[in-house]
């Protein structure tokens, strides 16, 4: 099969991939040998260049693989926004990092963002030559693809041709058959030669570094870190997943009727100012704390760790409290399969409101009703579930 199903609705960005395929349709048949699979895994990479969320989904693999092959060296590569989550990992022996332009949530112009991938690529890939991998995983099956990089690269190349790149893959997976199908599964279905079957998602835990020993203290002010708190995280990436602040005010407003500082972490200026202008909006703010822009990565997921229980919209603190076994509600949004998306873990409480125009992917509606139409609530009736009170 030369082509595979794009990922893509754009006639024009799928002509465009069908051209490229095309020529590494004829590379593959006439220059790149077709390697054979490894029996087993010794030494491999890892690549992943999409969004923080979808990297520490990606973890729970580095644990599968650490557990049938103990022995197994694994470098990761991704976007430098992953670096927290990578750098020091015990599972992995070298990160490196490629920031693609089109995953590149920055402030900086398209053309900047360009420049900083293309220096990235050539001294990176330089590095990686020099590695011998038995076999090399692309995880993502949406762009940006990677898979063009390592077409001179002697070894067999594993992963998914939806997103460009599927004729130099030696297997390639099938993405997007099943709508019930999460990430991770996705993921785990390149590693069936060596993993053998795909477990049901609740058996999948991503793998995040320790921060027991992660200093706090004097960051959280007038809260003690024996005080019990739990943390809203309103902010996304994307602002389209948001939930409207009036929502959120009132649900901060009946939390404060438990014995819970309130926590409202975020990054960014944009989401500074939306917390300072949630915490105005309370009725009594005496308990809740703007911290937004003032932890750390590791500062950051010590707070998500330790909270009471986590509230948030679909972003990178679900899926880094649902890592560490924390209570977490997640205000869904229709811009994506949330069935798909959703952060692992068995402490998760999804609030969703379903809509046949969904997914919209990167084209919402002003009206976002998918987010817009959870009521508040709905939350506010699942707290005793959630704080288990």
């Amino acid at each position: 099969m030369i082509f595979s199903r794009y990922h893509r609705r754009n006639p024009v960005a799928i002509a465009k991939l069908a051209v490229g395929d095309l020529f590494y349709w004829f590379y593959a048949k006439a220059i790149r040998p077709c390697y054979p699979l490894p029996k087993h895994l010794n030494r491999i990479l890892l690549v992943n260049p999409a969004h923080l969320g979808d990297v520490v989904v990606s973890t729970a693999l580095i644990r599968e693989i650490k557990r049938n092959y103990p022995e197994c060296k694994i470098d990761f590569l991704a976007g430098d926004w992953s670096a927290p989550i990578l750098k020091d990992h015990p599972g992995i022996e070298r990160a490196y990092f490629v920031s693609h332009w089109h995953a590149n949530r920055g402030n900086a112009t398209i053309a900047d963002k360009k420049r900083k991938y293309e220096d990235q690529v050539k001294q990176v890939m330089d590095r990686l030559k020099k590695k011998s991998y038995d076999t090399i995983f692309f995880l993502n099956s949406y762009e940006p693809s990677f898979i063009s990089l390592f077409k001179n690269f002697k070894c067999p190349l594993v992963g998914y041709g939806s997103a460009g790149g599927g004729p130099l893959l030696t297997s390639i997976g099938e993405s997007g058959k099943k709508n019930s199908v999460h990430e991770v599964q996705l993921q785990a279905q390149l590693f069936e030669p060596w993993l053998v079957a795909v477990k049901g998602v609740a058996n999948y835990q991503p793998w995040l570094k320790d921060v027991g020993n992660v200093g706090v203290e004097g960051l959280i002010p007038n809260v003690s870190s024996k005080e019990a708190y739990v943390v809203i995280h309103p902010g996304s990436g994307n602002p389209a997943k948001e939930w409207p602040l009036e929502s959120w005010v009132r649900v901060i407003n009946v939390l404060q009727t438990y014995p819970f500082n309130i926590l409202i972490t975020g990054h960014g200026e944009r989401e500074a100012v939306q917390a300072a202008t949630l915490i105005e909006k309370l009725a009594n703010s005496s308990n809740a704390k703007n911290l937004v822009g003032q932890l750390n990565f590791d500062q950051f997921s010590k707070v998500i760790s330790g909270a009471k229980a986590v509230f948030c919209v679909d972003s990178v603190a679900g899926h880094i409290a649902g890592s560490y076994g924390t209570p977490t509600a997640v205000i869904t949004n229709g811009l994506s399969k949330i069935e798909r998306w959703h952060p692992l873990g068995k402490t998760i409480f999804l609030l969703e409101n379903q809509v046949p125009c969904s997914p919209c992917h990167s084209n919402p509606c002003a009206q976002r009703a998918c987010i817009t139409g959870i009521a508040p609530q709905s939350l506010i009736n699942q707290l005793p579930r959630i704080l288990q009170v």
